[in-house]
């Protein structure tokens, strides 16, 4: 009963979301009439996400096409997603908590609290694209203040690393899916399911109950397939954004190439020009990563959190011996996603900081007072080093990994004391 009185009132919260996204989504229709979208190509930096995202619509590359049927699409698909992999996990979760005391309830906890965190991620990152496009478009901009020299080495750096996460996640999610298969057979769910008539579907990839009878293939083949819709646009997001900070970073590179010329000649026009030059670079550089920043406080700075639950709720489910194998896949996952933000948070910031050092030792006593007065409020801003928050935990960096560690173990420690 209590699950479907759950279910019951979770539907008439959900359909109150659902007529509130489609005013949203038609607000930002009448906005966006005149919006130019990033250029998709393989010779330009994001490709591989940004293909991602289209194959499993979460971004949007033609905005002003069939706007209204898009967006009722993209609110169906994110309503399927958030029953499947959250309402239906949890009612799971409550069942086995009230019915049977020893099966593990961590995978349950695991899978709830990661699938919520990616589905906020994936909504987030569909309700932004706007400001994602203009963030990539300012990136990739070298019209104004030249390309970098590490700009092309970045880009294919990144790639790889979004080709390595493309085929983990999948590879991870159907191993994993096959594991649930075989690791189950012998647990206490299947020695609870040969006493009762009630259908426990204990080889499902991840836990869930279901109001009516499925057949199990089918099951396996839509949470594999919900599963791939989740993970694999959350695993690019990391890709992405430690592909616009590198691309960032390499031009703070090109940046500070540039400011060791400023004075180089004494009072000339030539050194003028390159001061001003340097000045508006600054500004430029300073925008990119306050937009950066914004851009992924809304879409995945609430990831930090979850990383801690999720991770602490998976190694007890390892050492639970329960799916071990499956809990390593996962484990390892959410290692990998969060030192790429730990690794993009802590890179803006050491670099942005560097600048300040660099304003600094440049010959600025050469230049006239207004020159100096530039250089000065140049130093000043450079104070204020650029980062990447994490809420709520800060900004994203080498301690705050340290941070979702220790939390993750205290988790664990709480889940190991209460059996």
């Amino acid at each position: 009963v209590l699950p479907f009185s759950l279910l019951n009132i979770l539907f008439q919260i959900l359909t109150v979301h659902i007529h509130a996204l489609k005013f949203s989504f038609s607000l930002k229709s009448i906005v966006q009439k005149n919006f130019t979208m990033y250029e998709m190509r393989k010779d330009l930096p994001f490709y591989l996400p940004l293909r991602v995202f289209k194959i499993f619509w979460f971004f949007d590359l033609d905005p002003n096409k069939s706007q209204w049927i898009t967006s009722m699409g993209k609110i169906s698909l994110l309503v399927f997603l958030f029953i499947l992999d959250v309402i239906l996990p949890l009612c799971h979760l409550i069942k086995i908590a009230i019915v049977y005391d020893d099966i593990s309830n961590c995978e349950d906890i695991a899978a709830l609290i990661g699938s919520f965190g990616f589905c906020i991620a994936c909504y987030n990152t569909m309700y932004n694209h706007q400001h994602f496009n203009k963030v990539l478009r300012d990136l990739t901009d070298t019209t104004r203040f030249g390309k970098p020299t590490t700009f092309d080495a970045e880009m294919k750096k990144c790639h790889l690393l979004s080709i390595i996460l493309l085929i983990y996640m999948n590879v991870g999610v159907t191993v994993y899916g096959l594991l649930s298969r075989i690791e189950t057979r012998h647990g206490p769910c299947m020695r609870h399911q040969a006493e009762t008539s009630e259908d426990l579907y204990c080889t499902a990839i991840y836990p869930i109950w279901v109001p009516f009878k499925i057949n199990k293939a089918l099951l396996f083949l839509i949470q594999l397939s919900t599963a791939m819709e989740i993970y694999n646009p959350s695993g690019q997001l990391c890709g992405m954004l430690y592909e616009e900070v590198a691309l960032l970073t390499s031009h703070m590179d090109f940046f500070s190439s540039r400011l060791k010329n400023v004075f180089r000649e004494e009072k000339t026009k030539k050194g003028s020009q390159m001061l001003e030059y340097c000045a508006k670079y600054h500004c430029h550089i300073i925008s990119l990563g306050l937009q950066v920043d914004e851009l992924h406080r809304k879409v995945t700075g609430h990831m930090a959190l979850f990383w801690a639950v999720s991770m602490g709720c998976i190694a007890n489910q390892l050492f639970s011996l329960y799916k071990p194998i499956g809990a390593v896949i996962f484990l390892i996952g959410y290692l990998i996603s969060l030192s790429c933000f730990v690794l993009s948070g802590q890179t803006l910031q050491t670099k942005s900081e560097a600048i300040a050092e660099q304003l600094y030792r440049i010959p600025w006593y050469l230049g006239s007072i207004k020159e100096q007065k530039i250089v000065m409020f140049m130093i000043m801003r450079a104070q204020i080093p650029l980062t990447l928050s994490a809420t709520p935990f800060g900004t994203y960096e080498y301690a705050l990994f340290v941070t979702v560690v220790k939390t993750a173990y205290s988790y664990l420690t709480l889940l190991q004391s209460t059996g």
